[in-house]
């Protein structure tokens, strides 16, 4: 398929004025998935441009849009960015009645019923549903009488929103090209707050997919909407190839892996090390892992395989904790044992890897100022390096979000505060204030220890390359009267 009629395509990633909170929002990663889409279009012979609008104003942001004179606008929507798309989608249409609008991503995979007012309306004119390579391709080339039988597409037909059935999944991820990249984007991109190499030491931070998809199903994660239950990886030569054209053409010196869980695979693992030490990469990476299996008897990463990162150049691993309250932990269908997870960060320490735990506040039956202290216990026991504090969001599509709209738990359907910054579900023991303060208090607590500031020390003396990333977070979280 290679389009004669070169049609300008814009892809745009809005960004609302809330999206960036104090404990939730600290990394500066590129736009991947709308690159990937961007490249797949531009290898057509379609006129592609990326915009990510950051914290420029709506109507300046726009008219740097409609100044490349796009026809076609493709917008990626997660759930806190929906309503700030729509509000640049409805700027765009009043000046430029004729363009085309498609939305796609998480949001609209999770929620397509949400696209019928819009689309009514001409704000929207399609919506993709699912993995969107294939489909947005040739939605794109038949744009003018566009076949509505497309796995995935959202549209509007006599009076009714259709919802096409998704198609199979890609099962050769080799085949798509290297996401489409640009200077400008990656002069801002790093991986924060703590990281080696530091911040202010990145160089083009890039992201990449070793793989699709994820194996569990937690009961607030809305990823399945998009990918299913399978993981479908690349190949460990091709990511390196990768890596190498990041790394010759732009000199990135830092990767973020985006797979949803890095080692649900450790032979994949294993595979993609391997390459890089034989390649001599010589990028630093972060990725994020699962402890254990979801009822944490099976533990999914060892010490062997700690060193093996290690040696290929990984230097931060998110762990996705959650919750140390084992109610909470069932109920998530994420049972983390503390002894588990203490040793595990305990031997990324003894290797000079960076821990970062992720934590999440508000189950609404569970939690209270007893849980909150709890977890702060167990925190100091286990010695991340950072910790993420944020709160039980319910995103359209995932099972928390049934229930709560089932048991009247919704705090707010306005869907621009589902940053995860904030409380969204009611709780039974603590108020949205209590709940706020909780968690002020769980973040000061923690970097305020004697166990934490121990940790710093020993870590610095033991690897003095660290120091600066170090300061550089604490620096953050001064500025933010955290510390």
């Amino acid at each position: 398929m290679v389009v004669t009629n070169k049609k300008k395509i814009a892809f745009i990633e809005t960004n609302p004025p809330n999206l960036r909170g104090n404990y939730t929002k600290c990394n500066n990663f590129e736009p991947y998935g709308l690159e990937i889409l961007a490249s797949g279009a531009k290898q057509e012979g379609f006129d592609t441009k990326l915009f990510q609008q950051n914290e420029v104003p709506d109507g300046e942001f726009i008219h740097k849009v409609l100044g490349n004179s796009p026809e076609i606008l493709a917008f990626s929507c997660m759930t806190y960015n929906y309503d700030s798309s729509l509000a640049i989608a409805r700027l765009a249409k009043q000046q430029n009645p004729s363009l085309k609008v498609v939305f796609g991503g998480p949001h609209i995979s999770s929620f397509p019923i949400g696209l019928e007012k819009p689309i009514k309306k001409g704000i929207v004119d399609y919506g993709i549903k699912g993995e969107a390579d294939s489909t947005f391709k040739k939605l794109v080339a038949t744009m003018d009488s566009p076949d509505l039988s497309l796995d995935g597409l959202v549209y509007y037909e006599n009076t009714n929103l259709k919802v096409n059935p998704v198609g199979k999944r890609i099962e050769t991820l080799d085949k798509l090209p290297f996401a489409l990249r640009n200077n400008q984007i990656l002069s801002r991109t790093n991986v924060g707050r703590i990281m080696e190499p530091s911040q202010s030491e990145q160089v083009a931070t890039a992201t990449i997919s070793y793989s699709r998809g994820c194996p569990f199903s937690c009961s607030y994660c809305d990823s399945k909407n998009i990918w299913g239950n399978n993981v479908i990886w690349r190949s460990a030569s091709n990511v390196v190839n990768e890596i190498e054209q990041l790394k010759n053409k732009y000199g990135t010196n830092t990767i973020f892996f985006a797979d949803l869980t890095f080692n649900a695979n450790s032979e994949k693992v294993k595979e993609l090390c391997n390459e890089m030490i034989r390649r001599n990469t010589g990028v630093k990476w972060y990725v994020l892992a699962r402890a254990a299996t979801p009822n944490g008897e099976k533990p999914l990463i060892d010490k062997n395989l700690l060193a093996l990162m290690y040696e290929a150049g990984c230097r931060k691993i998110g762990y996705g904790l959650e919750s140390v309250i084992p109610e909470v932990q069932r109920e998530f269908r994420k049972t983390v044992p503390n002894g588990l997870i203490t040793d595990l960060v305990e031997q990324g320490h003894k290797l000079g890897i960076l821990n970062k735990g992720f934590i999440i506040l508000g189950n609404p039956k569970y939690e209270s100022q007893k849980t909150v202290r709890r977890t702060l216990e167990v925190l100091k026991r286990v010695r991340f390096d950072e910790i993420r504090t944020s709160f039980l969001t319910p995103f359209p599509g995932s099972e928390l979000y049934s229930q709560a709209r089932q048991n009247e738990g919704l705090l707010t359907e306005d869907f621009s505060r589902y940053t995860t910054d904030e409380p969204m579900l009611k709780c039974q023991n603590l108020s949205t204030q209590e709940l706020l303060e909780a968690r002020k208090q769980l973040t000061e607590g923690y970097y305020r220890s004697k166990e934490y500031q121990d940790l710093v020390k020993q870590k610095t003396s033991r690897f003095p390359q660290l120091t600066k990333p170090y300061e550089e977070h604490h620096q953050f979280l001064r500025d933010k009267k955290i510390l």
